[in-house]
């Protein structure tokens, strides 16, 4: 990765995305700790296994509060940026943990080495990466036999990717802050922290992609690996859950440490262009989006961010405010093909209104 690249996803994620994460880490702890957790029974793992482990994070810090307090023997914790970096050192001192190592690195550096662990937790962080595939390499080079690897991606195929896929074709005619604005402006009530920063970074990280569990399984057996994930291979389309898979690799005495990474299916993303579902005619959805986008190229910043905020509402839920009754409306209801249907319609609704 590029110093060009380093600077981009350090002022990114430390000074937008994270920010709320970073500064209010006790606040955040339970909302973090019951997901981690959650995640860890979906993938089979037994959480006494954690007990003196040694046990590698990547990403805001918070996961690795939560592995220090379900009694991980050593926690080590990297990121690329400087900015989350110096926020939890400083949280760690201030609280007196010391069996967290937090340490700023760029990950796929070729001179870089992982220390000898039992556990990778690297949930969000494959699809951000120019090169994912030298990332796995690096882990499998300092794997154990027993090591295990736990990744959370975004899938291939699904509504909400390829939206989102869609939408970055914009993020040229706008900025971060505009958006941020915008959305306070139109949306002065609500209180949807999480809406916006997962907009901000779909939309804005300056490296994104979308992969399949097959990926993932062929190159566990290229490798020798044990595979295991709990999610459908199958694409899905109508779950709100849909947007991510997990896999876990397990190492053993039989597995390959040294490889050429170029040689893996994680080299790249797959198929982010496509929808994988019968409902859906692609050719019609692509012409009417490339006309959409050329009309609204001439509209004002704050336009173009009422129309990606709009259409990204269409890839997850977000909490909405009765003014007049004052209260939230969090209604839920069942997915099935129908809710697909409704999705194109709104789809089409919005593209529209130019």
């Amino acid at each position: 990765m590029s110093s060009k690249n380093n600077n981009k996803m350090d002022d990114f994620y430390g000074n937008h995305v994270h920010h709320d994460i970073i500064t209010h880490y006790d606040d955040n702890f339970s909302k973090y700790y019951n997901r981690i957790t959650a995640e860890l029974k979906l993938l089979n793992i037994n959480l006494n296994t954690l007990q003196g482990a040694r046990v590698i994070d990547v990403g805001t810090g918070m996961q690795s509060l939560v592995f220090e307090k379900l009694n991980c023997k050593e926690v080590f914790h990297f990121d690329i940026s400087s900015v989350q970096i110096e926020s939890f050192n400083e949280y760690l001192k201030t609280n007196n943990i010391k069996n967290i190592l937090s340490l700023q690195a760029d990950i796929l550096d070729p001179l870089f080495s992982f220390p000898k662990y039992d556990f990778a937790f690297i949930y969000g962080v494959l699809h951000h990466l120019p090169n994912p595939s030298i990332l796995i390499s690096n882990l499998l080079s300092s794997a154990d036999k027993n090591s295990k690897i736990m990744f959370r991606c975004y899938r291939s195929g699904t509504w909400s990717r390829w939206l989102v896929h869609k939408i970055r074709d914009l993020n040229h005619l706008i900025s971060i802050e505009k958006l941020r604005n915008t959305f306070g402006i139109v949306f002065p009530l609500e209180d949807n922290k999480q809406f916006i920063n997962d907009m901000i970074d779909d939309v804005f990280v300056s490296q994104w992609g979308a992969f399949h569990p097959a990926q993932f399984r062929k190159d566990a057996e290229m490798l020798n690996l044990s595979y295991y994930s709990p999610d459908n291979e199958f694409d899905l389309d109508f779950n709100h859950y849909d947007e991510n898979f997990r896999v876990v690799f397990g190492a053993n005495e039989h597995s390959t440490s040294i490889i050429n990474s170029k040689d893996l299916k994680i080299s790249s993303p797959i198929n982010q262009g496509a929808l994988h579902s019968e409902i859906y005619n692609m050719s019609q959805l692509n012409h009417v989006w490339d006309s959409y986008v050329n009309k609204i190229s001439s509209l004002s910043e704050m336009e173009v961010c009422i129309r990606v905020i709009s259409l990204y509402r269409l890839t997850r839920k977000m909490n909405s405010n009765d003014y007049y009754y004052s209260k939230y409306n969090t209604s839920s209801f069942t997915h099935s093909s129908e809710i697909g249907e409704s999705r194109i319609k709104n789809f089409m609704k919005i593209l529209s209104q130019t």
